[in-house]
């Protein structure tokens, strides 16, 4: 190893310095040693930082490790720097200080704007920029602010089925108010809205509409019957000559 002397770190510690780094690689460069030897030499759990360093070193790159750093200027991460004219510059600058303004609007907790919110501000904001500026400014892809906006489309057009729905269940029900969810179900299908009845029992719990229950009477008619006296008295042996029997049936409507 000569005059190389490297003091081992804490195997805790996932932070080396640059000078640490260098010499690691040199190590590995400048013998015939395998990456896993010249990691457990130098103190190392693990030889997967050492390959990196030494693609890094090979490749002409910096060892700095730039995960978790982010700097707090205002235009970090739009990577537009090359214009074609002088007008192409200035609407993307506009338009980068007008989202910016809408989007320190939807701020969270966190300091950071929910990328649904960004593509509402582009959504907002695409009849007076084109799409393709506001995308990069936003730092999202145009597939994903085309498929938001498709299912926010999709969305649209199930609440609007939703309310017209609602609006034949209260129909029904102002005419049928002792119908329940299951045959306003079949009222709906016969006016040709193809609908499932667990949906038709949450949209009626929505719309708090609950089915009349009818009373039960306690007899058909209003007039109570004619009880004639047993005149026979279950006598059927008697001295006269003939006895008829019949049987009086009253039909009222």
């Amino acid at each position: 190893m000569g005059d190389f002397i490297l003091s081992k770190i804490n195997r805790t510690s996932k932070k080396y310095s640059e000078d640490f780094k260098l010499r690691a690689v040199k190590l590995y460069l400048e013998g015939d040693k395998s990456y896993k030897t010249v990691a457990l030499e130098v103190g190392m759990p693990s030889p997967t930082p050492l390959k990196d360093w030494v693609n890094r070193y090979r490749e002409g790159r910096t060892f700095e490790d730039k995960r978790g750093k982010h700097t707090n200027h205002r235009f970090n991460g739009f990577h537009k720097t090359k214009f074609v004219s002088i007008e192409e510059e200035r609407d993307y600058l506009k338009a980068q200080l007008a989202f910016l303004k809408k989007r320190y609007q939807n701020l969270n907790q966190g300091g950071k704007t929910p990328k649904e919110s960004r593509f509402e501000i582009i959504e907002e904001m695409k009849d007076k920029y084109p799409i393709t500026i506001l995308v990069k400014i936003a730092e999202v892809s145009r597939s994903c602010f085309y498929k938001w906006r498709k299912s926010a489309e999709n969305q649209q057009s199930n609440k609007n089925k939703e309310e017209a729905v609602k609006s034949h269940i209260h129909a029904i029900h102002s005419i049928r108010p002792y119908y329940g969810y299951p045959r306003i179900t079949d009222r709906l299908r016969e006016e040709g809205l193809i609908v499932n009845h667990k949906k038709v029992y949450r949209l009626m719990k929505e719309l708090e509409i609950k089915s009349v229950i009818r009373k039960k009477r306690k007899y058909f008619g209003r007039d109570e019957s004619n009880v004639y006296p047993n005149l026979l008295n279950r006598q059927f042996k008697t001295q006269m000559p003939k006895l008829l029997l019949g049987q009086i049936l009253l039909l009222s409507r």
